[in-house]
């Protein structure tokens, strides 16, 4: 019933490119069904490995998918996967693929036969899928294009920081306004008590020297003197007075101001977290914090995410008040990357850090600008495999493994706007029991002290962590301590302590 023709000279090559198509869009794994969500988009239902998912914006759907137009997603839905296909009437098994994520992916994947490209935990941003398919021979498709939106979280808006900002300058401001107005009253009023209190000692010079005119020049004299004897006594008990209350002023404001540090000392130590969670998951820990000042521009820092344990320290530029300003705003900034958007690869966390205190600073790299920022040695622990992942901004990681300690450089550059600004290195280590890890900040090695009043070093401090690795968590920062301590004291004169000083320890 059909007539087949052969041609010898062999078969027609398929110079027709495939048709490349999305033909769907998963979230966290589960397959949705848009054209159900076209009149109910702010619906919120539970996906079948019982994720939440809702609060969808698109403006319609597709002619043949059914796949929304102009996704855009909440900024907790950004685990997504990309179903396509190439179509092609010769040899459709054969048919080949190309893709990338424009926003996330700087370069096309790898020519492969899978028909689906997987995507998790993806920041807020705007992103275009783009996909290109392949036939046997050779022939590539024009790029398809699929572009959507996840929002940022309210806290991450453009307005919510506004609004917080202002709200602190405003406050700032507030009270610079106040204190200064209260202390040109005080001052005035000091003015107008200065002023009649001489207005009144002249009317009583003039009342005595009419009066010395009718007596002799023998009274006129005794008199005299009597009463510049009188003058100067008013004058120092009005000099002692003035000079008790301004001591009283004085006094009181100190106590202000000290009381105020005290309260932020509080709030800071209250920021610093509880490290006893970390022995249930690893051996032991410790940490030696001894801030130069009432507060600190140190600061360490935990978390766990997962099977990840995250644990830093860190070194803000300058200390006291403006460090430990710089310390709560680290602290917050790693809760915000960590917590809230699930990183836990070193050295992810740290361009991200990097990115949120050049944002905060307003800093432009212009000649003269402030260079605040910090410095800060991280690392990364999976608590079942105890494989360390670690990155450094200018502050290095000590181990110790079989009796040998080896360290870590960091890289030159810190988090901040700096003359470089390439990717932080990820080093990555198996460990075993036993294995004890070191995050410190520069403060103990930079310490003057001693018999000739010179820095503690690096090279000492390593020797006397490799002395006492093998001892207890707790005999070791008592030892640390010691020593730190001993080095200041020298004949029983005491060094300054010159910054914050800041030790981990933790044993595997």
């Amino acid at each position: 019933d059909r007539l087949t023709a052969y041609h010898p000279e062999g078969s027609v090559p398929d110079t027709i490119p495939p048709n490349a198509q999305l033909t769907g869009i998963e979230l966290f794994g589960e397959s949705v069904q848009w054209v159900n969500l076209d009149k109910n988009r702010d619906t919120s239902y539970t996906l079948e490995n019982g994720i939440e998912v809702g609060n969808f914006q698109f403006d319609g759907l597709t002619r043949w998918y059914c796949l929304p137009e102009n996704l855009s997603l909440a900024y907790n839905n950004n685990n997504l996967t990309f179903n396509f296909i190439g179509i092609n009437q010769c040899q459709p098994k054969k048919v080949k693929y190309q893709f990338m994520l424009e926003g996330m992916d700087k370069n096309w994947s790898d020519i492969t036969n899978r028909t689906y490209a997987s995507y998790g935990n993806l920041p807020h941003g705007t992103y275009t899928f783009k996909l290109k398919a392949m036939n046997s021979e050779g022939y590539w498709s024009p790029e398809f294009t699929y572009t959507f939106k996840i929002r940022p979280p309210w806290w991450l808006t453009w307005w919510f920081r506004t609004i917080y900002i202002t709200a602190i300058v405003l406050s700032l401001f507030g009270i610079y306004r106040w204190r200064t107005a209260a202390m040109r009253r005080k001052q005035k009023e000091l003015v107008t008590q200065v002023q009649l209190a001489t207005a009144e000692i002249r009317e009583k010079n003039e009342e005595l020297n009419q009066q010395n005119e009718e007596i002799t020049v023998q009274r006129d004299e005794i008199t005299t003197q009597r009463d510049l004897v009188l003058e100067q006594k008013d004058e120092i008990e009005a000099q002692r007075d003035l000079v008790t209350h301004q001591k009283e002023q004085i006094e009181e404001i100190h106590r202000e101001v000290t009381d105020s540090i005290n309260y932020a000392k509080r709030i800071q130590n209250s920021a610093l977290p509880d490290l006893s969670p970390v022995k249930k998951s690893l051996t032991d820990i410790f940490v030696l914090f001894k801030p130069k000042d009432v507060v600190s521009g140190d600061f360490y820092w935990y978390a766990e995410v997962e099977n990840q344990i995250v644990l830093t320290v860190a070194d803000c530029t300058g200390h006291g008040v403006p460090g430990a300003f710089m310390s709560m705003m680290g602290m917050s900034m790693l809760k915000e990357i960590v917590v809230k958007e699930y990183v836990t690869q070193p050295d992810v966390i740290l361009r991200k850090l990097r990115k949120e205190v050049i944002k905060a600073l307003g800093q432009k790299g212009e000649s003269g600008e402030q260079k605040d920022g910090m410095d800060m040695s991280l690392c990364s622990i999976n608590k079942e495999t105890y494989k360390l992942q670690w990155a450094g901004a200018n502050n290095p990681c000590l181990l110790v493994q079989n009796g040998a300690l080896t360290e870590i450089k960091a890289d030159k550059m810190p988090i901040a706007i700096y003359e470089r600004m390439d990717k932080f290195t990820m080093h990555e280590i198996q460990l075993k029991k036993g294995d004890v890890i070191y995050l410190i900040g520069d403060g103990y090695v930079d310490q003057f002290g001693g018999p000739k009043g010179k820095k503690f070093m690096s090279k000492k401090l390593k020797e006397l962590l490799l002395e006492i690795s093998s001892k207890p968590m707790i005999e070791q920062h008592e030892i640390l301590n010691k020593t730190i301590t001993d080095w200041m004291t020298v004949h029983e004169e005491k060094y300054e302590q010159t910054d914050d000083i800041t030790v981990m320890g933790i044993k595997i």
